[in-house]
C-alpha cells in the first residue's frame, strides 16, 4: 500500500506519531464537537420549531434575526457522532485506547443523547447517521429518524398523503 499512495515508511512512521497526540477535548462524559462547545449560550430549540416549524436551517433563521448560530450549541448535522457511525465500537475503543483516552462504558449513549438534542438535522446525511448510531439503542428512533431521511428534511413520511 505505502507504494500505490507513494507514501514512504518514514511518513508512515511520522503520521503514527502524530496521531497518538490528537487532543480529543471532552465534557460531562461526553465527547465535544470542539473544545469549548460546552461553553456556548443556550438556546431553546423547541421555541424555534414552534415559530418556524423546519428548522434545518437554523443558520438562515438566526442570520434573519441578526444573530449567529455559532454562538449556540447546535448543528446541522453532529460530526461528532460520525465517530460512531464509522467505526464499531470494539474499534472506536482501541482508537481512544490508543490516544490514552479511556471510553467510559457510557460514553457512546450519551455523547449520542446530547447530540441528538442538539442537531438541526440541516445536513441531508444528518438523519442516516442518527438512524444508524440509534439502531443498536432505539429501534422506534432509528426508524423515525430514517423514514424521515427517505422522505427529505422537512421530516414527512413516505406514503403519507400531504394535501
Amino acid at each position: 500500500m505505502p507504494g500505490r499512495l507513494e507514501v514512504t515508511e518514514a511518513e508512515l512512521t511520522r503520521f503514527d506519531e502524530v496521531s497518538r497526540g490528537l487532543y480529543v477535548p471532552f465534557h460531562d462524559g461526553v465527547i465535544s464537537q470542539f473544545a469549548g462547545y460546552e461553553r456556548l449560550q443556550p438556546i431553546d430549540l423547541a421555541a424555534y420549531r414552534e415559530r418556524y416549524g423546519n428548522i434545518g436551517r437554523l443558520d438562515l433563521i438566526l442570520d434573519a434575526e441578526d444573530d449567529t448560530v455559532r454562538r449556540y450549541p447546535v448543528t446541522k448535522q453532529a460530526d461528532t457522532l460520525m465517530l460512531f457511525y464509522l467505526f464499531p465500537p470494539a474499534e472506536l475503543r482501541e482508537l481512544f485506547r490508543r490516544l490514552d483516552y479511556a471510553l467510559s462504558g457510557g460514553c457512546a449513549r450519551d455523547t449520542i443523547a446530547y447530540y441528538s438534542a442538539r442537531a438541526t438535522h440541516g445536513s441531508t446525511l444528518s438523519r442516516v447517521v442518527h438512524a444508524w448510531v440509534a439502531a443498536r439503542a432505539d429501534r422506534a428512533v432509528s426508524w423515525r429518524h430514517f423514514t424521515q431521511a427517505l422522505a427529505g428534511r422537512h421530516g414527512r413520511h413516505p406514503g403519507r398523503h400531504h394535501g
